[in-house]
């Protein structure tokens, strides 16, 4: 088998870890997880590891989390508070790290001190697939959260990269009636092709957001939706208040202090393909993974 029994150490404890760790055993690797905790469904021959510090010792790759740290450089470990600079020096030399969306200067400091590392998130593919899953999520969220149907909605996506594309394709495949908008022109030619206005981004162009629209998809991590932006917030002519679900990265797309004070209904909605469809999307990065272990086994790496 492609694994030959490679012991792999998890770090990583949400929902796509079990469809990732199927993934990873059926593929002949033997997997542990660290912690005092055994995430449920994990398949057979999954070990729990409470001592992982003795487990880093006899494993040869290690499995981070998506994103690899919290603020403060410390690994996203929902058991410890483990600062990276000191759990690169526990690692033996020549361990591969799977890790997701890590710092440039983490990556090279891993590096430096003599390992493999492996972005399993730096794929197109990857990044495709997971915008797609957040777009299902999110037009997910507003089915839930609206009181109409979505082919009665005027809806607004703000950003029109991966995620704001996905989205104006699920959404006109629903029929809704969708303002897309974008810095810059070109950005915008995919949602007209699918039969959505184009509007060029700026300020004037998001106080228009602020009133007649049932639904705002934002995809920007600025924040552009300031207090001037905010302050023109209006309900919707039957009484309702406009739907903003931010899907964007930290910070954000919204003065979350503003939007309190003029009564706007956000939803900051983060990590979505993990929580709207976690196999899915463990699937994918899984995927990934067993890429990126054959390339580092065919460079004689592992």
């Amino acid at each position: 088998m492609e694994g030959e029994k490679r012991k792999i150490l998890s770090f990583w404890q949400d929902k796509r870890v079990k469809r990732i760790c199927h993934m990873l055993t059926d593929a002949g690797y033997a997997v542990g997880i660290a912690g005092c905790t055994l995430p449920a469904g994990m398949p057979r021959g999954v070990t729990l590891c409470p001592d992982w510090r003795e487990a880093l010792k006899s494993a040869e790759i290690v499995l981070l989390p998506l994103p690899m740290l919290r603020n403060g450089g410390r690994i996203a470990f929902p058991e410890e508070e483990i600062p990276f600079s000191e759990f690169l020096g526990l690692l033996p030399k020549g361990t591969v790290l799977l890790c997701g969306m890590p710092e440039k200067d983490d990556a090279e400091a891993a590096r430096r001190a003599g390992m493999t590392v492996c972005d399993y998130y730096d794929a197109e593919t990857v990044k495709q697939r997971n915008a797609v899953l957040t777009a299902e999520g999110a037009v997910s969220i507003a089915m839930q959260e609206l009181p109409l149907a979505l082919d009665e909605c005027r809806a607004a996506v703000v950003g029109c990269g991966r995620i704001g594309n996905a989205l104006c394709k699920i959404l006109r495949a629903l029929n809704v009636k969708v303002t897309a908008l974008s810095r810059r022109k070109e950005s915008l030619l995919y949602a007209e092709s699918l039969g959505c206005k184009g509007v060029l981004l700026s300020k004037s162009s998001l106080k228009e957001l602020m009133q007649g629209y049932d639904v705002v998809f934002t995809t920007v991590p600025h924040r552009i939706f300031d207090a001037e932006v905010l302050s023109r917030a209006q309900m919707l002519p039957c009484g309702r208040n406009t739907l903003f679900i931010d899907l964007s990265s930290s910070p954000g797309s919204f003065d979350a202090a503003a939007a309190r004070e003029y009564g706007v209904r956000l939803l900051w909605a983060l990590s979505l393909p993990g929580k709207y469809a976690p196999d899915s999307a463990g699937a994918v990065l899984a995927e990934q993974m067993l890429l990126l272990l054959k390339e580092t086994k065919r460079e004689g790496t592992i």
